[in-house]
């Protein structure tokens, strides 16, 4: 595994260095065990989707006992998968055999002092500051767990940002049906959309000269939403359901419906324009 956060021990020089000196700074998780163990291939994944997650709250050591014999003998290591936990240079729990992930959670919490930011949550924090370094992390995340789908989730969200769609089509394909999935899918539609509707400065010139005209205010609408210009993409929305009646009952009326689903169903926003557009139609 390519991370930071995970260190083979490959002799003695490296446990003490890693292991006895480096958990005066941090955390660290050893993992004994070998190759011949099936339980171990078992409880490796886990053990290193939580170290990435957990973003160097803690340092996953692994040590295979059969290249390393004195250390586990040291330890007293008679059974594998075996964990221990250390901190400050001593040994302070551990566990031994493979665990449910839920357990193994707990019992990293409890060494690092209770959840922490998850490397997702940071990620996500820095989607539009640093969307490539997001990106990254989301990349890394994957590498070591293929269907996270909230790193998934954050892939898709900088591809639409940053109009790759052809990148985000292909992942959100693949998503579930939580409401952030959906709420993705309906995004690349409207970006679908706008890209064949045109740029919004070049659309408001057109509007200006052509007031009156309802396929271009909607345009303008698909346009907005498709930027996250939720309000002002509301906006135009009512004005070319005023000016064509057939036009909202079909194309105005589903793209707003989209956009409700974006900003919230319930939201106050949705609420408002939700009543206005039915003024109109009903």
């Amino acid at each position: 595994m390519n991370s930071p956060h995970i260190v083979d021990i490959q002799n003695e020089r490296d446990f003490q260095k890693k292991i006895l000196e480096g958990s005066q700074q941090v955390p660290v998780v050893v993992d004994f065990w070998a190759e011949w163990c099936q339980p171990c291939r078992q409880l490796a994944p886990i053990l290193e989707k939580l170290a990435v997650e957990f973003a160097g709250a803690f340092i996953l050591a692994k040590v295979d006992i059969d290249r390393n014999q004195r250390i586990a003998q040291y330890f007293q290591i008679e059974s594998i998968p075996a964990v221990i936990a250390f901190q400050n240079g001593q040994p302070v729990n551990g566990f031994t055999g493979l665990l449910p992930e839920a357990d193994i959670r707990e019992f990293i919490e409890s060494i690092t002092g209770g959840p922490k930011l998850s490397v997702l949550d940071q990620a996500a924090a820095m989607e539009e500051t640093n969307p490539e370094d997001a990106l990254a992390i989301y990349q890394e995340v994957l590498q070591q767990d293929p269907k996270n789908e909230k790193a998934q989730q954050g892939q898709a969200r900088i591809y639409l940002a940053t109009n790759r769609l052809n990148e985000a089509k292909q992942i959100i394909a693949g998503l579930g049906g939580d409401n952030e999935s959906e709420r993705l899918r309906k995004l690349l539609e409207m970006r679908e959309g706008a890209s064949q509707a045109g740029d919004i400065q070049t659309l408001q010139q057109q509007i200006k000269a052509n007031p009156n005209d309802a396929q271009l205010k909607y345009q303008l609408g698909n346009a907005l939403a498709s930027q996250g210009k939720y309000a002002e993409a509301l906006e135009v929305l009512i004005a070319a359901a005023e000016l064509d009646r057939d036009l909202a009952k079909n194309q105005v009326r589903e793209l707003m419906v989209k956009i409700f689903e974006i900003i919230g169903v319930r939201s106050e926003m949705s609420d408002a324009y939700r009543d206005r557009l039915r003024a109109i139609l009903y």
